[in-house]
């Protein structure tokens, strides 16, 4: 139940190392119900967001920095998630999960990581478009985003001379309106 962890984190006298595995245990994504609410699932990685960042970094081993750079990539991705969901800005959330990740020193990753990295990468590659600022399509093309039904974004393409869209698809899925190209052909 991580009560212990818990208690390491909050001890004043806890070592840096003591912080770092702790975290580490209570902010496992394996261990996050599936069955939990979105605004419970928003608090719960809020949470772990805070308990992640009450660890200092700079005197940890490589490998353990690492770790941590790995989880914060990953929650932060979560964060980022569930603030698009919202139908909030997640550019500032999946920045820092991009950042997180990045910061993370492959050459120090033990054979034991390799799934953390691998699990800390595909995160927050699936928010990836959410840091980024959408493009001026060619040829006067624009992709705009509306509410359709509760939960549901309508996404559809105009070209600016005619009133009715060249094409529209409503999407129970998150949209990500800066992954938009045009294709020349």
């Amino acid at each position: 139940n991580g009560e212990a962890f818990r208690r390491v984190m909050a001890l004043p006298k806890s070592s840096d190392l003591q912080r770092a595995r702790a975290a580490l245990a209570l902010t496992r994504h394996d261990c996050v119900n599936p069955d939990l609410s979105p605004t419970d699932r928003a608090s719960l990685d809020a949470w772990r967001m805070e308990v992640l960042q009450r660890v200092d970094t700079s005197k940890l081993p490589e490998h353990l920095k690492n770790r941590i750079q790995m989880r914060r990539a990953g929650v932060y991705a979560s964060i980022a998630f569930q603030q698009a969901r919202r139908g909030e800005s997640a550019q500032e959330a999946a920045e820092q999960a991009i950042a997180s990740l990045a910061a993370v020193n492959k050459t120090e990753l033990t054979e034991d990581d390799a799934y953390g990295y691998s699990d800390a990468a595909t995160r927050a590659g699936a928010i990836r478009w959410a840091a980024a600022t959408p493009l001026k399509l060619a040829s006067g093309l624009t992709v705009q985003t509306r509410a359709g039904q509760p939960g549901e974004t309508c996404v559809s393409l105009s070209d600016g001379k005619s009133k009715t869209p060249l094409a529209e698809r409503c999407t129970w899925g998150i949209v990500w309106p800066a992954s938009a190209t045009a294709n020349p052909q």
